[in-house]
């Protein structure tokens, strides 16, 4: 029953067990004939030196042992740089919707939709499509586009966290703070340009326009107003707690 078994570990074992110099020639023994000598192979590695394949029964004759091969070499190619400048990615490679830099894991953080009924999403991201965009982007149902063509400031390297578009189309946006040390600031545009209203240390979470009063929330404190802090009211003039605050 034990010769039966396909384990090398149970023929190992019943070898040790008989001590039998028979029994002790049915490992790694096929009848059939060594390996063949390697001819210019490379490394020169030598031949099948326990015969063929491991026999399971007992009592079998031993294959010869295969010669060394001869003439083998072994190199490794080198890279040539030159070529490598000289190359290009192969589209057919890039990762599917938005990607980040670095190798980072892209992230969307927040969505609005626009008064023309198409959605603007916001980020930690900088490439669609294996294209390099902005991490503002615009669904209008069948296709992506960048948000913005015009930026009045440069887009922030980490993104934008919230995002809020009212009902006449003024647009806010937070910038994004991967590191927690940096200061953020908040955006706006009411028509005449991307401006920046604030800024602030910590990370805000929510934007909401109503009644043309901006509502910031999330675990922030303003610069400059320390009393204002986690949620805060931008009344187009200056900062405020909210009411009752």
């Amino acid at each position: 029953m034990i010769l039966r078994t396909a384990s090398v570990c149970s023929l190992v074992l019943l070898v040790t067990a008989c001590g039998s110099d028979e029994s002790t020639r049915s490992l790694g023994e096929t009848g059939g004939a060594g390996g063949v000598s390697g001819s210019g192979g490379t490394a020169g590695v030598a031949g099948a030196s326990m015969g063929g394949n491991a026999g399971a029964g007992v009592g079998g004759t031993s294959g010869a042992a295969g010669s060394a091969g001869t003439g083998g070499t072994s190199s490794c190619a080198t890279v040539d740089g030159a070529a490598l400048d000289q190359g290009s990615w192969d589209d057919r490679f890039s990762i599917a919707g938005f990607g980040h830099k670095y190798g980072n894991a892209p992230v969307v953080y927040d969505m609005a939709q626009d008064v023309d009924g198409s959605w603007v999403v916001a980020g930690a991201f900088d490439s669609f499509g294996g294209l390099a965009v902005p991490p503002l982007m615009r669904w209008d149902g069948s296709s992506w586009t960048p948000a913005r063509t015009n930026w009045e400031l440069p887009a922030p390297e980490d993104g934008f966290s919230a995002l809020a578009i009212a009902g006449d189309g003024a647009l806010a946006l937070a910038t994004n703070d991967s590191f927690g040390e940096r200061d953020g600031e908040v955006w706006v545009d009411t028509g005449t340009g991307l401006t920046s209203i604030g800024s602030f240390k910590g990370q805000v979470r929510r934007l909401a326009w109503n009644n043309g009063v901006l509502w910031v929330a999330g675990s922030f404190e303003m610069a400059g107003t320390p009393t204002v802090a986690n949620l805060a009211l931008w009344d187009g003039l200056s900062w405020a707690p909210p009411p009752g605050g």
